[in-house]
């Protein structure tokens, strides 16, 4: 492992922001993205999960707030790391927490962040690997499409090649294709990683694509920042979150810590203080457990 777990945990929010960030307010965001930042609702998910945050809205279904051809449920993220380690559970709280199907894309995400953290992240074998963790059929469309997208990083690939047959890939899927393509090419940079995304996305964009340009930014920037833990990430491109995400920035590192308190069993079973983070700097804390012993119901 490159980095504590708390560290990874922080880098998946920390890396969701810059990559939203970074995608769409580059020269590529004349490619229609939604008015709300997906980011912020996955920050409002978080919250409704810890129990800061009263449900008023269905936070967990990205179509309350913005239309995309996306099945990538706000409430991942916190769901995936919080049952990481139980993979099986993992796929039945998503499927439990949503008022649709649990799209395709969103299981084969979740186990991929599964896969990261439990380090059995493999590049070259991660999509048979995915495919036989949830008995997925090799001959589904989405799957045909990842274990593409593996080929072509196994064996070089022209880039110009790789962008024509992304033109074929249906707009449900393009998301989760183009930045699982855009990280695995480049695992230990996301600076890279950004660009090359960049770099396809504004190769295709005068030809319409219905798909949210945040969300790939976003999904890149998760895995990324999974893989690497926060620290790599301030490094290599600063504390570039979006405005309506830097005044709050101590307070999205206190989300976090508290989704890695839940997970690890350190809970005081009382309200948090949203300007303290009691868990992590007070070592007086009243209870501590094994992880799994204190679980959400």
């Amino acid at each position: 492992m490159q980095d504590s777990l708390i560290n990874r945990f922080r880098g998946a929010f920390w890396g969701m922001g810059l990559g939203e960030s970074l995608t769409v307010s580059s020269s590529l965001a004349a490619i229609p993205s939604p008015p709300a930042s997906w980011s912020l609702q996955v920050l409002n998910a978080t919250q409704v999960w810890l129990g800061e945050l009263d449900l008023t809205a269905d936070v967990t279904d990205p179509s309350s707030s913005c239309q995309m051809p996306s099945n990538l449920p706000s409430n991942l993220l916190p769901v995936a790391l919080l049952y990481h380690d139980q993979p099986q559970q993992l796929q039945q709280v998503l499927r439990e927490s949503q008022s649709s199907e649990l799209g395709l894309d969103a299981a084969i995400l979740g186990q991929i962040i599964s896969l990261i953290l439990r380090e059995r992240f493999v590049p070259s074998e991660l999509i048979l690997q995915v495919a036989r963790d949830l008995d997925l059929a090799l001959d589904l469309p989405l799957v045909q499409k990842l274990l593409q997208v593996q080929i072509w990083l196994t064996q070089p690939t022209d880039l110009a090649v790789v962008m024509q047959a992304l033109r074929a890939v249906d707009p449900a899927d393009f998301t989760l294709v183009v930045a699982l393509y855009s990280f695995l090419s480049s695992p230990d940079s996301l600076r890279i990683s950004l660009l090359r995304l960049h770099r396809m996305i504004g190769a295709m964009a005068t030809k319409p694509q219905p798909f949210n340009l945040g969300i790939a930014g976003a999904v890149l920037g998760i895995l990324s920042g999974l893989y690497n833990g926060i620290g790599e990430l301030d490094m290599e491109l600063g504390t570039r979150l979006p405005i309506d995400l830097q005044a709050g920035e101590l307070r999205l590192l206190q989300f976090v810590d508290r989704l890695f308190m839940q997970w690890s069993g350190q809970w005081s079973g009382a309200s948090f203080d949203p300007n303290f983070n009691q868990g992590l700097q007070q070592p007086h804390l009243g209870l501590v457990a094994a992880p799994r012993v204190i679980r959400r119901s």
